[in-house]
């Protein structure tokens, strides 16, 4: 397909609809007036839609990255209050957020053994506790980070053919209208046809 930015369809379809109403008794308007408006509807349609589910998915990939923080956060603080209180020969590696899966094999490791001193570590019940409803969000987050790409992906589909569907109808149509009516016409001139679109370039009249 053509390679058209949004602002050269927006504007080709804008001036071929208004072209279609005030020229509603010829051949093209009749043509393809319904079929224009169809297609317009279904593109920005898919257009907002698509827009949304975007917002979505970064937002909840922020909401994610903010979990994986505080677990992290988590980690470096009961590392800190251990080796305050002199407890030793607990894990006592440092991991970064973004490195999830090491993250959580770092808490598990962490938490194992908490379980294993509870009765030799004032805190170590109350981290226990913290460090699982932290894993339960930060995988919680995951999983809807991970759904919402899928709908994503799914309505960039739909996006990408409704798109398709508008530079095959504006191509149809100016190849149309230019070979009635010829490419010098002030009514074929009248729209702003995409260059990249059914170009008039090496076409003499």
């Amino acid at each position: 397909m053509p390679n058209a930015n949004m602002l050269e369809l927006e504007a080709c379809l804008e001036d071929a609809i208004l072209f279609c109403q005030e020229h509603s008794d010829d051949h093209y308007s009749q043509l393809y007036f319904d079929r224009l408006v169809r297609a317009r509807s279904r593109w920005l349609d898919s257009i907002e839609t698509s827009d949304q589910v975007h917002i979505k998915w970064r937002t909840e990939e922020r909401q994610e990255l903010i979990a994986f923080k505080q677990l992290a956060t988590a980690l470096r603080d009961v590392q800190r209050e251990m080796r305050r209180t002199g407890v030793i020969d607990f894990p006592a590696m440092k991991v970064m957020y973004w490195d999830e899966a090491i993250l959580l094999a770092a808490v598990e490791r962490m938490c194992e053994f908490l379980r294993d001193h509870t009765d030799d570590i004032d805190f170590a019940a109350e981290y226990v506790e913290k460090f699982e409803r932290l894993v339960d969000s930060a995988r919680a987050g995951d999983k809807e980070v991970e759904s919402s790409i899928h709908e994503y992906q799914r309505f960039i589909h739909v996006r990408r053919e409704a798109t398709n569907e508008v530079i095959a109808l504006i191509g149809e149509m100016r190849t149309a209208m230019r070979r009635g009516l010829g490419k010098k016409n002030e009514l074929y001139k009248s729209i702003r046809w995409p260059y990249s679109i059914a170009s008039d370039d090496n076409v003499l009249f």
